[in-house]
């Protein structure tokens, strides 16, 4: 289960023309600021991932950053093998006894806890702010400021 994060980067160009200099940093901008977004994305997932041994947690990784033309991409996942069925539910069978509940199941489903999902439907309400303050402090920096 994962989530993907992109940032196209056709509309900086002409910032990057604007500014000069400062357009040959702008791979290690884009790179840096997806990493930043994806950190500040897996502690909201992580915060939200229900806790029963802690491996579930313990287990959301962040990829490297990659290019693919003018788009740059991170990934978020988790990597247990019943991660997805936490996040989007799963299917049981009513009547079978689970020794590690100590209980008989009941319910023919379980919804998904939706952890990713919810964090990032609450992330994609702040990401422009995120961005808009991370360029503006790129051109501080960049103009000495």
């Amino acid at each position: 289960v994962g989530i993907m994060i992109e940032i196209d980067s056709r509309p900086f160009r002409a910032l990057e023309q604007q500014v000069g200099a400062l357009g040959k940093d702008m791979d290690w901008f884009y790179r840096e600021l997806l990493k930043m977004l994806a950190s500040q994305l897996e502690g909201d997932i992580i915060e939200n991932t229900p806790v029963q041994t802690g491996e579930l947690r313990q287990s959301w990784l962040i990829t490297d950053v990659a290019q693919n033309g003018d788009t740059y991409e991170i990934l978020i996942c988790n990597n247990k093998e019943y991660a997805s069925y936490v996040e989007y539910g799963h299917k049981q069978k009513p009547g079978r006894y689970v020794s590690a509940i100590g209980k008989r199941l009941t319910a023919n489903w379980v919804d998904g806890k939706k952890m990713m999902t919810k964090s990032a439907a609450a992330f994609e309400a702040i990401i422009d702010e995120i961005i808009r303050k991370a360029v503006e402090e790129m051109f501080k920096k960049a103009l000495g400021g």
